[in-house]
């Protein structure tokens, strides 16, 4: 039996989240839905995890915070980072470059990009 991926998921619209939630649950996928820096450090406790998909627009502008805590966690360097985003790709590959972002989805995306982007990752 195929273990079960576990998502760490940092959106901060309801709307947004409970999709993903939905689409991840389909696909049979544990998501850990958190909603602060604080409160992603408590769930990165060295527990393993498939991936982490992160709004990096959010109110609080933890987004950044939380990848460079990722990134400097032994447990987690490795770990894909999907980064939701808005506006222009190119403002953040060039400004996030060393911290290793699997991709970039721009929002509005399309979910069958958001499927194929989330099917890479084991």
């Amino acid at each position: 039996m195929a273990r079960k991926k576990r998502i760490l998921l940092f959106e901060e619209f309801e709307s947004i989240r409970n999709i993903l939630v939905k689409t991840l649950e389909k696909k049979d996928a544990e998501t850990i839905i958190v909603s602060s820096f604080n409160d992603a450090k408590k769930q990165l406790n060295g527990t393993g995890f498939s991936m982490a998909i992160i709004d990096f627009d959010n109110k609080n502008h933890q987004s950044l915070e939380l990848i460079k805590y990722m990134r400097e966690t032994s447990s987690y360097i490795f770990t894909p980072i999907i980064l939701l985003i808005t506006g222009n790709k190119e403002q953040f590959t060039d400004r996030l470059s060393g911290y290793n972002i699997a991709c970039y989805l721009t929002k509005p995306f399309d979910m069958a990009l958001f499927n194929s982007v989330t099917d890479r990752f084991k």
